[in-house]
């Protein structure tokens, strides 16, 4: 999705000006991903559909590193 931002910023389908100052692409954190998300969504809100954004939501990153959030809590639970 980050790739998919800096797409759009660089053919010009979102402005620079909806980036928050202190976003580094390079370094981008979790916070800073749904800062921009959500300022996005709010500005974009009547073709935001269209640009293919998705929240960055914990849940759907570990399942694509491969973990499964209930085996995680499994674990934590199993070993108090």
């Amino acid at each position: 999705n980050a790739e998919k931002i800096l797409g759009y910023l660089n053919s010009n389908v979102l402005s620079q000006d909806l980036i928050p100052p202190h976003v580094n692409f390079s370094h981008l954190t979790v916070s800073d991903y749904a800062e921009m998300y959500g300022v996005i969504k709010i500005v974009k809100e009547d073709s935001f559909a269209q640009l293919g954004l998705e929240p960055c939501l914990l849940e759907n990153e570990l399942n694509k590193a491969g973990v499964q959030p209930m085996s995680c809590l499994r674990s934590f639970t199993d070993s108090s």
